[in-house]
């Protein structure tokens, strides 16, 4: 008695343009695919910033360092947390908890970041920059700048916790660059001793500061949907 048996089909290998075309629908996915390279960024910039501040046993080059790192192991709690909440059980419980645990990291730098800047203003501390690394700062904000700006009301829009998280790393990053750049420019063309330039630095460094906390406690305030 012989059966009749169907040959089981192959499964057709997605394509590298499928696989495009399904991140970018996806909105969550597609920030995250674009997060991505910023790790290696941190990476360098962490690196960069404790070679420095070794060489020249500089305060500023450590706390930089320092930033680079809280900033990449933020970036990479949200990326292994949501990997975590879906293959959760109760994924919606889970994206909550972590949105929590990452508006309380980012309150956390906020702190830390305060605190340094008081540190740094009170003591007048000055910092020298080459000119070829103040071009590639400012590179680097414009670059950070323009991608903030560009997806401020994207990740909302979307809904997706995941791509919130990593759109606001994204405008965290972008605010402190500028606040970097202000400082290398300061330091070169004028004197952070000098009144104007040292209430500039102030008033730049609280606002940047009362916005990251705005960011971290309204996304602590936000109610479980």
């Amino acid at each position: 008695m012989s059966e009749n048996t169907t040959p089981e089909q192959p499964k057709k290998k997605l394509s590298f343009k499928q696989i495009l075309e399904s991140i970018n629908k996806d909105y969550g996915r597609k920030t995250t695919f674009v997060t991505l390279p910023s790790v290696p960024i941190d990476i360098f910039f962490a690196m960069l910033n404790a070679y420095m501040g070794v060489l020249s046993f500089s305060l500023w080059h450590f706390f930089m360092c320092g930033y680079f790192i809280m900033l990449l192991f933020i970036r990479l709690g949200v990326i292994t947390r949501a990997g975590g909440a879906f293959f959760s059980r109760d994924k919606e419980t889970r994206l909550y908890k972590n949105h929590r645990k990452f508006h309380i990291s980012l309150l956390f730098m906020d702190v830390i970041l305060g605190i340094f800047m008081y540190i740094m203003l009170q003591n007048r501390v000055q910092k020298s920059y080459p000119l070829f690394i103040i071009f590639f700062v400012a590179l680097y904000t414009l670059y950070k700048v323009v991608l903030a700006l560009i997806n401020l009301f994207k990740a909302h829009r979307s809904q997706s916790t995941i791509a919130i998280e990593l759109r606001k790393i994204g405008q965290v990053d972008a605010l402190v660059s500028l606040l970097i750049l202000e400082s290398a420019l300061i330091n070169r063309f004028g004197d952070i001793r000098n009144l104007v330039h040292y209430r500039i630095s102030v008033i730049s460094g609280i606002v940047v500061c009362a916005i990251i906390l705005i960011m971290a406690i309204a996304g602590l305030a936000r109610k479980r949907q």
